[in-house]
């Protein structure tokens, strides 16, 4: 059997108005050399799909894609279906926003007191000051255990954790809130992250300090070597 590798796929989500057109990246990786997704038999939550079902697929809708071997897939179809392999996808149960184009742009804000407010020019918060996200790709690179699904006997595929934090005025982070957990170890692995995360600069409206509630996609990618 080969050995699975993992590794991290970066991708940021922002929770901002204006949308962009996205790449369906889950269908663009070789997760084993075993299993090709345009053949296999596939199952989106659980109930019988095709090919051309997952070509309707966002990224932003995506929790998992695990992807089986003949052998493998044994454990969950007959022989006759397991030939091609198996491919399982999970949704979010809830939707989810497309990406968004990470850049400073006017938007309505919500202030201390709950009122809207209007920015017309609003700063996203960033680490140490960068509102690239370089600095958090480093931080990501530098900290996180992109192993984990491997060494929790994931199978090949995407494991995606969508996370929302508050960025306080104080440069403080807050209120992290994990939409769904993949398994395998990985929701885990980002709450520990998280508890490790550096100092951030908050967001600001006209120039003036704002509590920036962010939203980060954070990728773990296993494939069979």
């Amino acid at each position: 059997m080969k050995p699975l590798k993992s590794f991290l796929f970066l991708v940021c989500v922002f929770a901002t108005i204006t949308t962009f057109a996205q790449t369906q990246k889950f269908l663009s990786i070789q997760y084993s050399d075993k299993v090709s997704l345009q053949t296999a038999l596939i199952r989106i939550n659980n109930k019988p799909a095709t090919y051309n079902d997952l070509l309707k697929i966002q990224d932003s809708s995506v929790l998992k894609v695990e992807v089986y071997s003949k052998k493998a897939a044994l454990e969950y179809v007959d022989k006759d279906e397991a030939k091609n392999g198996l491919v399982l996808v999970t949704l979010h149960k809830k939707h989810f926003p497309a990406f968004a184009e990470r850049k400073d742009s006017a938007a309505f804000v919500i202030g201390e007191n709950g009122d809207t407010i209007f920015c017309s020019s609003l700063k996203h918060a960033g680490i140490n000051g960068d509102t690239t996200d370089t600095e958090w790709n480093k931080f990501l690179l530098h900290s996180l255990n992109a192993q984990v699904p491997a060494d929790n006997s994931a199978p090949p595929g995407i494991y995606n954790v969508d996370i929302m934090f508050t960025v306080n005025l104080d440069s403080s982070v807050s209120n992290l809130n994990m939409l769904e957990d993949p398994g395998y170890g990985t929701g885990s692995e980002v709450r520990r992250l998280m508890n490790k995360s550096p100092v951030w600069t908050p967001g600001s409206c006209d120039g003036q300090p704002v509590r920036f509630h962010e939203r980060q996609r954070i990728v773990f990618v296993v494939t069979e070597q």
